[in-house]
């Protein structure tokens, strides 16, 4: 009744012996004798999907029924030479070693996974949705004349590290403005389905994650 998935990261120099080490120490942590999925966490390349020691390690674990499934994560782009999640995960939809994945894929940023998802229905894969519920229904402005007492506890936690109450004062007003794009962006979804509470909020964006027939769980 319950379906245990874990993961790693799988760097370049680890070869099979080193991801069947890393495996069955996760089994020994988690008490028991296999886990339905293990997956490749956060591989930045598609290059990197290749991985030989992985797919080698995976095949025998697979054959001893230490693992069942085995997929691959990536949160998305986060430095410039990587590869953005879309063209990622699509390649390793396309790839035909991987059993399911782990994707990002909300109402607030759903284009990709569009793609992603569309993929891993033509080549029969497993899709799970994560950071399923960003939106925000409301921000806090910034009045640097005028700080509230949360701000205020900010900005002095800030310079009791040695940084200027200036620098201090540019990042709350940069993270008001990105909560702000979070705010518009939830707004039109709020207003379409009723939305009220921060409760029905997350609940809706769960709801509508998995409301695409395509997908098929998600991490709430």
């Amino acid at each position: 009744k319950v379906f245990i998935a874990t993961k790693s990261g799988i760097r370049d120099n680890h070869d099979k012996e080193a991801v069947l080490a890393k495996v069955r120490q996760s089994l020994e942590r988690l008490n028991t004798d296999y886990v339905d999925a293990y997956s490749m966490h956060a591989c930045s390349t598609i290059e990197g999907l290749s991985h030989p020691g992985y797919h080698a390690a995976m095949d025998e674990l697979k054959a001893e029924g230490r693992v069942r499934f085995t997929g691959v994560s990536y949160h998305g782009q986060a430095q410039t030479n990587q590869t953005g999640m879309e063209d990622q995960l699509v390649a390793a939809a396309e790839d035909g070693r991987f059993d399911m994945m782990l994707l990002v894929y909300n109402f607030l940023t759903h284009a990709d996974g569009e793609r992603v998802i569309a993929a891993c229905k033509a080549n029969n894969v497993g899709a799970t949705a994560m950071k399923t519920a960003p939106g925000s229904l409301g921000y806090q402005p910034v009045d640097p004349e005028n700080l509230t007492d949360e701000q205020e506890r900010y900005v002095q936690r800030f310079t009791s590290r040695g940084r200027s109450r200036e620098d201090a004062l540019a990042r709350l007003v940069t993270q008001a403005e990105q909560q702000k794009a979070v705010y518009d962006g939830t707004r039109p979804f709020a207003e379409r389905y009723g939305i009220r509470t921060e409760e029905q909020l997350r609940l809706g964006s769960i709801h509508w994650v998995i409301q695409n027939p395509d997908m098929h769980t998600a991490c709430v």
